[in-house]
């Protein structure tokens, strides 16, 4: 290994790749831009702070800012430009009044996502998250702290899910911010009932399992009744403390209760309700699709690029879990859209 190269927490990096990055400029992102490091001149190496995607707490940011720091350095993957150029088309898609002009909008959005993240794939999908993110969330910084007091992993894993049910929304055809914003929500929040003591490596592993293949997760829960009874409630517990907490994010009530149908299937061998493909909306099973294809594991963004959503549904229906779900209609707009060629068509209104 070069001297000029250090390997931190399984990341490799140059010393040259580092930039500085204030303390203040830190403070203007809710999900940190970049790993980032504090050089100690102690142990002359670089000590890890915060991966790349990960919650900024006020209570980080207080802690430096009362010891005195500045500044930090950080493995920055991330185009600037291509935030604020989400930013502002999703902006411009919320002010709009005509309905070609929203169409319009939501072109930009498709055309530029799938030239980054679908054509290319070389930039990291960590800029389209912090763009939705900061665009759409109107979620209270203590639900993020609780999240990630109980499993980092949910918290970024459902931080994603939101930037994914919106993006999905406006790809096939939803035109009002308010409910995509809501769909943002919906998902971010569909696992807050898992947010409690209860939840441990069994439930997270009986989450993948059920994600991978419908059933197993139940399964696996088998002869654990407590936690089996857990895991199958979280949808009726999730929309519980959203109604109680967290009901003055939403603009239409009725989105609440979709949280409900994210873990249905088809046939009705879903759970908690045990519904058929029938009695899920097209709207309701974006909830679905995007719990079925997003992994609960550690994601690690990589200034080679990383996480692509056209290669997880793929991935999605390879392993037969997309023929499961009642989001047949919504999984083939959504693919076709993306898979297809650039979209410049704008519809009229």
């Amino acid at each position: 290994m070069e001297e000029n190269t250090v390997t931190i927490r399984g990341i490799t990096f140059s010393k040259d790749e580092l930039t500085i990055i204030t303390l203040d400029k830190l403070k203007s992102y809710q999900l940190c831009p970049g790993h980032l490091y504090y050089f100690s001149k102690v142990s002359n190496k670089f000590i890890f702070m915060l991966q790349a995607g990960d919650f900024i707490e006020e209570s980080f940011i207080k802690k430096y800012e009362e010891g005195g720091f500045k500044s930090f350095y950080i493995l920055n993957f991330i185009n600037e430009e291509n935030i604020e150029k989400f930013k502002y088309h999703l902006s411009q898609f919320k002010i709009a009044r005509k309905e070609a002009d929203r169409w319009s909008e939501r072109n930009e959005i498709i055309d530029f996502f799938k030239l980054n993240y679908v054509i290319t794939q070389k930039n990291s999908l960590l800029e389209f998250v912090i763009a939705f993110n900061e665009t759409f969330s109107k979620v209270p910084s203590n639900i993020f702290e609780k999240y990630l007091a109980t499993s980092d992993v949910l918290l970024r894993r459902s931080v994603i899910n939101g930037c994914f049910a919106s993006f999905i929304a406006l790809t096939v055809g939803y035109m009002d911010y308010q409910f995509v914003q809501d769909m943002f929500h919906a998902a971010l929040l569909k696992d807050i009932g898992l947010m409690s003591k209860q939840f441990n490596y069994s439930v997270l592993k009986a989450c993948e399992l059920e994600r991978k293949t419908p059933g197993e997760g139940r399964k696996y829960l088998t002869g654990k009744e407590s936690s089996l009874k857990f895991f199958e409630n979280h949808p009726y517990e999730s929309v519980k403390i959203v109604e109680s907490q967290l009901k003055g994010i939403f603009n239409y009530d009725e989105t609440i209760d979709s949280i409900l149908f994210h873990h249905e299937l088809s046939d009705g061998s879903g759970f908690p309700k045990g519904i058929n493909y029938l009695s899920v909306s097209d709207w309701e099973s974006i909830l679905n699709l995007v719990e079925y294809i997003t992994p609960y594991e550690e994601i690690i963004f990589s200034k080679q690029g990383d996480y692509h959503l056209l290669t997880l549904i793929e991935n999605a229906q390879k392993e037969g879990v997309v023929q499961k779900l009642p989001a047949h209609r919504v999984f083939g707009m959504l693919k076709a859209i993306l898979s297809s060629g650039m979209e410049k068509e704008v519809r009229e209104a």
